[in-house]
């Protein structure tokens, strides 16, 4: 007869060691991606503000092209809006401007506003629009023809 001095345990499950290595890797993989997430986000809003100015420096440059009102069109940046305003120079009280809100935090330098001229889009200078978030930098550039280059 044989005797069982034996016992059978059940090797099912994982260890304490094993539970923990992948709850480390798993804390190191999520930490990364938090930062490159971070990243990311900050990049993507600096470049829908760069993308929005440029879509208003087009809609006033067509506006000039067309001649709309005979008069020259043109963009002023503000901290706080963008504003779409028709005639030679930018007038805060005039009821006509079209006022968008700044959504991101994005530096502004360079040139503030910008003014085509009716029938052939041309600038009286050429205009350079710089936003800055962290170590981010968009440039918007727009030559005497009324090119506009991102």
């Amino acid at each position: 007869m044989k005797s069982q001095n034996t016992c059978n345990v059940d090797k099912g499950g994982f260890t304490l060691i094993e539970t923990l290595v992948a709850l480390a890797l798993g804390a190191t993989l999520l930490g990364s991606g938090f930062f490159i997430t971070l990243s990311t986000m900050k990049k993507t809003s600096l470049i829908h503000e760069r993308d929005l100015i440029v879509s208003l420096l087009l809609k006033a440059r067509a506006e000039a092209l067309a001649n709309t009102d005979e008069s020259p069109h043109g963009l002023h940046i503000t901290p706080l809006t963008f504003v779409l305003f028709d005639g030679a120079t930018y007038v805060a009280t005039d009821p006509t401007n079209r006022v968008f809100p700044r959504q991101s935090v994005a530096l502004l330098a360079g040139d503030d506003t910008v003014v085509f001229l009716p029938l052939h889009g041309n600038t009286n200078s050429e205009k350079t629009i710089t936003l800055t978030h962290e170590s981010n930098t968009a440039r918007i550039v727009i030559n005497t023809y009324g090119r506009i280059e991102w």
